[in-house]
């Protein structure tokens, strides 16, 4: 049984042009997507025969949404300018091979392949406007609200290939390179050469969420001497990646003129993997979550705010930053009655990765910028959360000989280059510049290899291992303010 599933969306492309002596303009560009892709083999085998399925979901499945470019352009007294893009887009995939009655379960079930991809996305709005003039630009990727994703990926991936009755579990379930990516985001707002008095507001949003549910069910029960030899594998790079999110705003405006500019990016992560691997009289089973090197990543963002004003022209400038990430893993391979637990439990190569970030506002208000405020501020949040967790317990005659290992996981944020968060503005009365960074990171390993009954934790010279190998890493964090003023300046720096 073999599903092969594909929804392609191609290269978008949407545009807005307006010049002329007109009073305003108003430009809207908006895209809605939604892709969802549903595979479900069951192949189930009831009686005295084995279970000899093969089931797959995989050969590149994929929901792919090519590069979408959305752009305004105005040349006119004002202008309203919104580009905003809204996309879901989920895969929900199940192998069923369970094996019931007195046949042995050799069933080998694959999720493997399985994409969903978005990108690149480019929002650019491009205005200028004469003297009064109202100028309003807007790139968002947002939900309903500003409180959900704008993006949302989702991959549910599971095996279920138990045994039940008097046969063995030799069943093989694998979920290899089930993967969330979205390329890269591109939001530029910039403003030419405004007149005298303009009112300037530029924002860019973007909001992106991905989540991987996979899971292995490859139980085995029988009341009589049986063993669970199931190999259970979610492996070879399943993960999520949000690759270069750049955001840029640049306003040139003339005497007493007012710019509003704002960069905010949210980003959520969440793998949770679970392979479920029980025994009755016996257990043999693998079990393994192996993320080669990383699982969840967000590679490069950065946010940049310029403002070239001129005589008694004022602007506010923000850049804002929230990530969480969290991967939640766990290996279950219990066994019960009187065989032995030499079940294997892995975690291996686990890593949530950040950055570098740069966080960038500078300002140049103008040499007789008096009686103008200068406010500019960055700030970032950042959650990592890691739980890996192996549970190889034993009950009853036999020993627990589980070999059962967390290593390495980690959560890292770029070593090498790290955050850095800046603000400069040059010549104003008072200046008010923030740049706050809270960081969070929580790293759980646990081996839970009980013995319950009659048996050891180890047997005949053979010792039960348990392992782990993590932590927590924060490469370099540079924060800086820099302010040029007047005679009267007040001046109120923070990091």
């Amino acid at each position: 049984c073999i599903n092969n599933l594909s929804n392609l969306i191609g290269a978008i492309a949407q545009t807005n042009n307006v010049a002329g002596d007109i009073p305003a303009s108003s430009h809207v560009n908006d895209i809605i997507a939604l892709q969802l892709a549903i595979g479900e083999n069951d192949c189930d085998e009831t009686g005295n025969g084995n279970n000899d399925a093969s089931c797959a979901n995989h050969l590149e499945s994929t929901n792919f949404i090519d590069s979408i470019t959305q752009a305004n352009a105005a040349d006119a007294d004002s202008a309203d300018q919104l580009n905003n893009a809204t996309i879901g887009q989920a895969l929900d995939l199940v192998n069923d091979c369970d094996e019931s009655d007195d046949g042995v379960n050799t069933a080998s079930c694959h999720v493997d392949d399985v994409d969903n991809l978005v990108g690149p996305i480019e929002q650019f709005n491009e205005a200028s406007g004469s003297a009064l003039a109202d100028i309003s630009q807007n790139n968002q990727i947002n939900g309903p609200d500003v409180t959900s994703a704008g993006i949302l990926q989702v991959i549910l991936a599971t095996n279920d290939c138990d045994e039940s009755g008097p046969g063995n579990n030799d069943a093989f379930c694998d979920i290899e390179s089930v993967d969330n990516d979205f390329n890269a985001i591109t939001q530029a707002n910039d403003i030419d050469a405004a007149d005298d008095d303009t009112v300037i507001s530029q924002d860019n949003r973007a909001s992106i969420g991905q989540v991987i549910l996979a899971g292995n069910d490859c139980d085995e029960s029988s009341t009589a001497i049986e063993l669970n030899d199931a190999n259970c594998v979610i492996d070879e790079n399943s993960d999520q990646f949000i690759h270069t999110v750049d955001q840029t705003n640049d306003a040139e405006a003339q005497d007493f003129s007012q710019a509003d500019q704002d960069n905010n990016v949210a980003l959520s992560q969440g793998l949770f993997a679970v392979n479920d691997c029980d025994g009755t009289d016996g257990n043999l089973a693998s079990c393994t979550n192996n993320g080669n090197d990383d699982v969840n990543g967000i590679e490069d963002i950065d946010q940049v705010n310029e403002a070239s004003l001129t005589s008694n022209a004022i602007s506010e400038q923000s850049n804002e930053l929230g990530i969480s990430q969290i991967v939640n893993l766990v290996n279950d391979c219990d066994e019960t009655d009187a065989q032995l637990n030499d079940a294997t439990c892995a975690n291996d190569n686990i890593n949530n990765i950040i950055g570098p970030i740069e966080q960038n506002s500078d300002n140049s208000a103008g040499d007789e910028a008096l009686g103008a405020t200068i406010a500019q501020s960055n700030e970032g949040q950042i959650t990592q959360e890691l739980v890996a967790v192996n549970d190889c317990d034993e009950t009853g005659a036999g020993s627990n000989l589980a070999v059962c290992r967390n290593l390495p996981v980690f959560n890292f944020i770029d070593d090498i280059d790290g955050i850095s968060q800046t603000n400069d503005a040059l010549v104003a009365d008072d200046f008010v510049q923030n740049n706050l960074l809270a960081i969070s990171q929580d790293m759980q390993a646990t081996n839970n290899c009980d013995e319950f009954g009659d048996g050891n934790d180890g047997d005949s010279g053979v010792a039960q291992i348990c392992r782990n190998e993590g932590g927590n890493s924060i490469g370099a964090i540079s924060q800086s303010n820099a302010a040029q003023g007047t005679e009267v300046s007040d001046i109120s720096q923070n990091n």
